[in-house]
């Protein structure tokens, strides 16, 4: 694998490992370290960020529990993320994820293409610029002696981008794109005394070296509002 990876590359290495949205048990207990949860009179959410930032990005898994008579839904447009010093920090949707997770496969595989172009086995000889005897024959040999007018030109056949990006994604690519919508909120319909989540993914974090590395995050579920402290780790 290359020494720098573009930044696309991250979420397509994340996007396998995303947890398909589904429904979760009805005990909204916590279930895994680093959760933190609130509760109301129609539901509990909790919420688990990724122990690291991937490339400057916070990952959040979102989980709701309806305590309510009625299905209610969770959606990425209800959940609301801001700075300590209240600057609105924005969600990167699931369509922006998935190009930045396409060009980013595309670009590697024409990179890859490249390197293997400019191996030896790429490059030949140009028979119409070697020298020849008065027959019209390739005399074989140095083409850069003082009875030559060249000096054995090479030509490189090469294949522009249209070539060497694939038309088609694989079925690798096409695999963790599946695996970022299923993973990634958009919105879900919660059944009474069920519990759901998947994640949300913030745009790329910065502090100063004296700014508070938290965030606020408010989730609206079920008529009520639900809010929580975020300490925001360091980057990958």
């Amino acid at each position: 694998m290359n020494a720098h990876i573009p930044a696309g590359l991250t979420f397509a290495l994340l996007a396998a490992a995303l947890p398909v949205a589904s429904i979760l048990r009805a005990d909204p207990a916590p279930i895994v370290a680093g959760e933190l949860k609130t509760t109301h009179d129609h539901g509990v959410v909790s919420i688990v960020p990724d122990p690291a930032l991937a490339n400057g990005r916070l990952l959040i898994r979102v989980v709701a529990f309806n305590r309510g008579s009625a299905p209610a839904p969770l959606s990425d447009t209800a959940i609301h993320v801001t700075t300590a010093a209240g600057k609105p920090v924005a969600l990167v949707g699931v369509d922006q994820l998935i190009k930045e997770l396409t060009v980013a496969r595309r670009t590697d595989a024409f990179n890859n293409s490249m390197m293997s172009a400019h191996q030896p086995d790429s490059f030949s000889h140009n028979t119409n610029s070697a020298m020849r005897d008065s027959a019209g024959n390739v005399v074989e040999g140095n083409y850069g002696g003082a009875n030559s007018g060249t000096n054995g030109a090479i030509s490189y056949a090469s294949r522009t981008g249209v070539d060497v990006v694939p038309k088609v994604l694989d079925a690798d690519t096409q695999k963790q794109i599946a695996a970022l919508k299923a993973g990634i909120l958009q919105t879900l319909t919660i059944v009474p005394g069920a519990a759901a989540g998947a994640q949300i993914v913030t745009e790329k974090l910065r502090f100063g070296r004296k700014d508070e590395r938290t965030l606020k995050l408010a989730v609206e579920f079920n008529g009520e509002q639900y809010e929580f402290v975020v300490p925001v780790p360091r980057d990958l």
